[in-house]
């Protein structure tokens, strides 16, 4: 009956464990679907007008795995048919300094949106954030992988494991 719990618990943690990386890429699908859609909107010059950094409330597990955590939030002015425009766009950073290029009196490439020339965006300059997307998906499977082998361990099933290695 224990072993019995423990394949159980084991299959969950697995099943649980692979739908996080199928989720992952829908998201980012639709992140790039919307991404690609913003992209053809019109691009008007547009004029960085402060940037605020401050440091996100932590935790430990945060702090331990992905260090101090900090907000980026860069105010942006820009005109569309004479009248002026304001908004602001906010980012993760990795540390205070992290301004992704921008600082204020820059000139910026604003993409706004015909039918409601408010909405707008800057593009967010790539930093270190691309290793830990790469990385995360194959650190997934390598947990799910080493669980389910240590399953198989220990709820003494060698043949199988023979089976599945030597053919």
């Amino acid at each position: 009956m224990k072993a019995r719990r423990k394949l159980i618990a084991a299959i969950v943690t697995l099943v649980l464990i692979a739908g996080i990386i199928p989720a992952e890429y829908l998201f980012a699908q639709l992140d790039r679907q919307t991404s690609e859609i913003k992209r053809q909107w019109p691009t008007v010059p547009g004029v960085i007008r402060s940037l605020e950094v401050k440091q996100t409330r932590s935790d430990i597990i945060s702090d331990f795995f992905l260090g101090e955590r900090h907000d980026l939030l860069v105010r942006y002015e820009y005109a569309v048919k004479g009248a002026t425009y304001r908004n602001s766009l906010g980012w993760e950073a990795n540390s205070p300094d992290e301004n992704h290029g921008y600082f204020a009196g820059k000139e910026v490439n604003v993409h706004y949106d015909p039918a409601q020339p408010g909405d707008s965006y800057i593009e967010l300059r790539p930093s270190g954030w691309v290793a830990p997307l790469i990385l995360t998906p194959i650190i997934v499977a390598g947990v799910c992988i080493l669980v389910w082998l240590w399953a198989l361990r220990k709820l003494r099933m060698p043949r199988l494991l023979d089976n599945l290695f030597n053919g």
